[in-house]
């Protein structure tokens, strides 16, 4: 235990020396290497290229090329490795970008094919085009292609990035005996901007050689700017372009077989449409009708013992696609759209003598969406978001009359939100946020407002960002709560830093819309970063942190926690094997003020400390591995915790890729809630159990891409969780555990066993641009009948035997745009 703490407390100061020590270095041995911003003249030309990667049109041998590329790393703003010429030229409708990698090793380009929108996580060369039509150095989309001719495209705004944005474009790649080549066809209703008789676009083409783990770009990017896409150069003299009608529809029909835990099969078919319409040149609607997302991937489900609600990622097209401006104020959680209704637990206390519930549904049932967004000339973003979820109702049986009653767990429910942000100079904005929810059981509504700003230096070295929260609830009282948050600091350079405060008092609720584990603290925190960034002796790249971190309640005014961290990652020059090791120590005894699940109680955390490390092979391999484990213990109540993952990656070929994640924890005399009594005087008693938590988690996918269009992905989770008490303590008022109460006071009454199986196989063809059709068999199981049963195989013995779920499904999608259909007009 000693030692553990001195090597804790020392790994940190001698980080905290490291970092103080680079940074002087860095401070006394600058240099800096000036580089212009460049600019390409765009052409106009007289027909349309065939997307062949071919290139027989002979306006391509006349038109200007961008060239003389920069490395952004290994070697920021050296000369590459390899050279790469691209031209651009555009008509009435389209971009059309001609790109050459000349490569001295063509048969080293690396081709491996994988999904759409996977190309960076895959083994492949690539090329991208980065385009700014408001040149704000903020809002940004990006069209890339592999060499193996895999298309991935996203929206960027800052720091934000959504890589479910899916534009409809065409692209096509060849591999030549001098490199590979790409011809691509950007249609302006792909992009939005405003008109006018002459335009410029902040533009810029970046090129990955995987082989050298290289990127470059074609005018400067600064590696320690960390905006790797707000940095472009310029596309001058775009002429007389307007923004077409961009309308287009996207029917879908689907066909479902559903199996019951007692296996009967059912069978639907479902229909409806997806909409887009640019109302105007910059801002589009979005909208779907009769909604269908019964082919997204599996929730990760767990067993939660601790006071917080899981958080689970949105795995929904139209929540994941343009949602870019609202993410501002971090009040909206899509996920609370079409969720569980909030009365379902209480169907179980309003049951009568001899009724039974038959059916008390999971969640409530969209009727539609609908978004606008878009960005005006002058740089104002605005977005609007609605939706609309039918009345729940769960049905409720008379076991001896078999009579039928409808008992409603929510009624009709709107939600809506509304953002504007306004770009300014130097990568700084402003913005507004509103979200709105309504439903028509006891007229209850919330909103949730939020300001946020960021303002930076000319030099872009220097950040102020802050918001501002205000929630309001109207149920059978008004409420209303805030939250504030600002953080300064240095955000370019070897050398970072940053100081954040943030308040949320205790009335602060944005989780009708949003999602917040807790509120009602004062937290400050600071952290110290140096980054090195080019390879330096036997090292690629080197980034080091430390942190410390001091919190507080709100109401009433008490300390609950400090504590520091530190981290140092790098990866090697010769064998690209990444590694990095992270600890944290919590100074001081902390106070958890929410695990006793009683306001007013708290419990009393000894200090704990904890170590850990990883290690990342080079992925470009046949064979590679990642692996990570960590050591946690405390001071007190011999708590300790293990951890350990391993994740062996097989690249059988260029199309089949298989992973399987391993991952075990055991958490030693963990110390949780069991239970707590109310008396008549208002008060509780609360006790709490020392328990050993297990958790294993088993994932493996299996892809096999058959072409660029057409993939088959298998994913199978296998996630066992128990935890087993061995004593029971009461909590005292000065959040220190009494005496033993002795295990029979529990017994094993409070052992938990928890299994979640899951299978998800999909099949998907993109038949046509923005076309598909996605075959799918999605298996689920949970299990926690028996907390007794100690084995992993036999639990997932009794897991395969236990009741399941299987839905089989087919569901195609067309995609009709205005500007072709009107082609077809009689």
């Amino acid at each position: 235990m000693l030692m553990f703490r001195f090597i804790a407390s020392n790994y940190v100061a001698a980080v905290l020396l490291l970092t103080i020590s680079c940074t002087v270095f860095a401070e006394n041995n600058s240099f800096v290497t000036l580089h212009s911003v460049k600019s390409l003249y765009a052409t106009r030309l007289e027909k349309s290229p065939n997307i062949d990667a071919q290139f027989n049109e002979p306006f391509w041998k006349k038109l200007p090329a961008a060239s003389h590329f920069v490395q952004y790393e290994p070697y920021n703003g050296v000369a590459p490795t390899q050279k790469t010429e691209v031209k651009i030229g555009y008509t009435d409708n389209a971009l059309y970008i001609s790109a050459f990698m000349f490569d001295s090793a063509p048969d080293s380009i690396l081709r491996s094919v994988g999904s759409r929108d996977n190309g960076e996580s895959d083994n492949a060369d690539l090329f991208s085009i980065s385009i700014n039509t408001f040149n704000d150095d903020i809002n940004v989309v990006r069209f890339m292609v592999s060499a193996a001719g895999v298309q991935t495209d996203g929206k960027y705004s800052g720091s934000y990035e959504d890589r479910n944005w899916n534009a409809v474009w065409e692209s096509k790649v060849r591999i030549v005996d001098n490199g590979w080549c790409a011809e691509i066809k950007i249609p302006f209703s792909a992009l939005r901007f405003s008109g006018g008789e002459s335009k410029d676009w902040k533009m810029n083409f970046h090129r990955f050689i995987k082989r050298n783990k290289e990127w470059d770009t074609w005018s400067y990017a600064d590696i320690a700017s960390n905006n790797f896409l707000a940095q472009n150069g310029v596309l001058k003299n775009l002429q007389d372009i307007k923004s077409p009608v961009r309308l287009s529809f996207t029917p879908y029909i689907s066909g479902y077989m559903n199996s019951s835990p007692e296996g009967k099969w059912d069978k639907s078919v479902a229909g409806g449409m997806d909409i887009k319409y640019g109302i105007t040149e910059s801002f589009t609607l979005d909208m779907t009708l009769i909604p269908d997302f019964s082919q997204v991937k599996s929730d990760d489900k767990v067993l939660n013992l601790s006071p917080f609600e899981v958080k689970y990622s949105e795995n929904r097209p139209f929540f994941t696609e343009g949602t870019e401006l609202f993410g501002r104020g971090d009040i909206f959680y899509s996920r609370r759209i079409g969720s569980a209704p909030r009365l379902k637990s209480t169907v179980a206390d309003n049951l009568l003598a001899n009724e039974a519930i038959d059916i008390n549904p999971l969640e409530t049932k969209m009727i539609n969406a609908t978004k606008v967004s878009g960005r005006t000339a002058k740089g104002l973003g605005i977005g609007v978001l609605n939706s609309m979820t039918e009345a729940a109702y769960a049905e409720i049986v008379d076991t001896v009359t078999y009579e039928r009653r409808k008992f409603k767990t929510q009624g009709f429910t709107n939600y809506n939100m509304i953002v504007f942000d306004q770009s300014l100079p130097n990568q700084s904005y402003v913005s507004l946020a509103n979200t709105n929810y309504t439903h028509s059981y006891n007229s209850y509504y919330s909103d949730v407002a939020a300001l946020v700003f960021q303002v930076k230096d000319k030099s872009l070295k220097y950040r102020l960002h802050g918001t501002a929260n205000v929630s309001m609830i109207s149920d059978d009282n008004f409420e209303v709560g805030q939250r504030y948050r600002l953080e300064a600091g240095k955000v370019k350079g070897n050398f970072m830093y940053s100081y954040v405060c943030k308040l949320e008092d205790d009335k602060y609720n944005p989780n009708d819309m949003g999602y917040a584990s807790r509120n009602n603290m004062i937290a400050n925190w600071a952290s110290l970063t140096y980054k090195e960034y080019e390879p330096f002796g036997p090292f690629r790249s080197l980034n080091s942190n430390i942190s410390f971190y001091y919190e507080n309640l709100h109401n009433p005014n008490a300390f609950t926690n400090f504590h520091t961290s530190f981290s140092l990652n790098t990866t090697l020059n010769k064998s690209y094997l990444s590694m990095g090791i992270n600890g944290w120590a919590n100074i001081l005894n902390s106070r958890d003020y929410y695990e006793p699940r009683v306001w007013g109680k708290f419990y009393v955390e000894p200090k704990m400390y904890s170590l850990s490390g990883w290690i990342s092979s080079d992925y470009r391999k046949t064979l590679a591995i990642d692996i990570n484990g960590r050591f946690e213990q405390a001071d007190e109540y011999g708590i300790e915790k293990f951890e350990y993952g391993i994740s062996p990656r097989l690249r059988a070929s260029d199309k089949l890729l298989f992973v399987h994640n391993f991952n075990y924890s055991l958490a030693h005399n963990n110390i949780g809630f069991v239970e707590s009594t109310e008396f008549a005087d208002d008060s509780y008693n609360v006790d709490f159990g020392k328990r050993d938590i297990t958790t294993i988690t088993n994932t493996f996918n299996a892809n096999y891409t058959f072409n660029e269009k057409m993939y088959l992905a298998l994913r199978v989770r296998y996630y066992w969780r128990k935890a087993i008490y061995s004593d029971y303590y009461n909590l005292k008022d000065d959040g220190y555990l009494s005496a033993s109460l002795g295990y029979d006071a529990y017994g094993n009454q409070k052992d938990v066993n928890y299994n979640a199986f899951n299978m998800d196989l999909t099949y998907a063809w993109y038949f046509a641009p923005g076309s598909q059709i996605m075959l799918s068999w999605k298996n689920a199981i949970t299990n926690d009948e028996n907390p007794n049963v100690n084995g992993w195989l036999t639990n997932l013995e009794n897991t395969l035997d236990a009741q399941q779920y299987n839905n089989i499904s087919v569901k195609i999608l067309y995609y009709l745009d205005y500007q072709n259909l009107k082609k077809f007009r009689i």
